[in-house]
């Protein structure tokens, strides 16, 4: 059993007495030099109030324990501030003039909050929000969410909320109409003091285009010189209602958000220059099931500060 402090004499003090008064509900304590200090509102630590085991041992002139007192006793926080351990052991407190006594909780309640999620460069438009609850009597979850073009206009964007009973939540977000591809959501939870209301996912669904992507190996220029110009062309077939993008990227990633589109049949500055080779990303997006366009080759040109021939690396 873990015990704490709640009263500390001076050095050349020994308790000689435990009593328990039932009139004040207090422990009085006799020491060695006549004093008699009453224990009211004790605390064995700064997160347990209630009814409590309060034990006291008193000791002889030789230091040995002649007396051994266990009573139960009702006990709270009483005008004071307390200094608590990483192990909830009370290590001081200090009284003070206006009360900080410890008060009943009839409910808890707690607010979470998700950064700013992106849905990326092929976001069409938000579909649904949806999460799994456990909701104790008198308690509630609250989800809400905001949406902007970027993060200072998610910011500046109002919450819309949602709240339900039901263990398996699904709201549709069509009468939202959020626009955005950026998004934050927030949950409030409500328990009781005496059980906890529990959320065990929160998922967000949008709809996204059909996009493909193709990625090239990584070419780079011999005795290491530095890319600063290129020149891209190509044979495509793009049909009116599709895209087609070509991007350059300085690193080896498969991920489109690290390229820099660039025009075909134009010439284009080598992103981050100072790096000596280059990988090549394309975008293909169609918007129907027929219109589905098609690259069939490609040619890329890349300047430098020396004369080079480009490889593959």
């Amino acid at each position: 059993m873990h015990s704490t402090p709640v009263l500390k004499t001076h050095p050349w003090e020994r308790i000689t007495a435990t009593f328990f008064d039932a009139d004040t509900n207090a422990l009085l304590v006799g020491l060695s030099d006549g004093r008699i200090v009453m224990g009211r509102g004790l605390t064995d630590n700064a997160f347990l109030t209630g009814s409590r085991d309060v034990s006291a041992v008193a000791t002889d002139y030789f230091g040995n324990p002649s007396h051994r007192g266990v009573e139960k006793m009702v006990f709270g926080l009483c005008d004071a501030i307390l200094e608590v351990a990483a192990s909830k052991r009370l290590l001081a407190w200090k009284s003070v003039s206006r009360p900080f006594s410890a008060e009943r909780v009839q409910d808890i309640r707690a607010t979470f909050l998700t950064p700013v999620l992106d849905a990326g460069r092929d976001f069409v438009r938000w579909d649904t929000v949806a999460w799994r609850q456990d909701v104790v009597s008198g308690g509630s979850v609250v989800v809400s969410v905001r949406c902007g073009a970027d993060s200072g206009a998610v910011s500046a964007a109002p919450w819309v909320s949602w709240t339900t009973d039901d263990a398996d939540a699904s709201f549709s977000l069509d009468a939202f109409n959020p626009t955005g591809r950026m998004i934050q959501a927030r949950v409030e939870m409500l328990s009781s003091s005496a059980a906890s209301t529990s959320m065990g996912s929160l998922s967000l669904g949008y709809h996204k285009l059909r996009a493909a992507y193709f990625f090239t190996t990584k070419f780079s220029l011999e005795k290491g010189t530095d890319a600063r110009r290129g020149l891209l062309t190509c044979g495509m077939t793009k049909p009116q209602n599709s895209e087609i993008s070509f991007g350059v990227s300085k690193s080896n990633s498969g991920d489109w958000r690290d390229y820099v589109e660039v025009p075909v049949g134009q010439a284009f500055d080598v992103p981050s220059p100072g790096v000596d080779s280059v990988k090549v990303g394309i975008r293909l997006v169609p918007y129907d099931a027929v219109a589905v366009p098609e690259v069939d080759e490609f040619a890329v040109m890349i300047g430098g500060e020396k004369d080079n021939l480009l490889n593959k690396t």
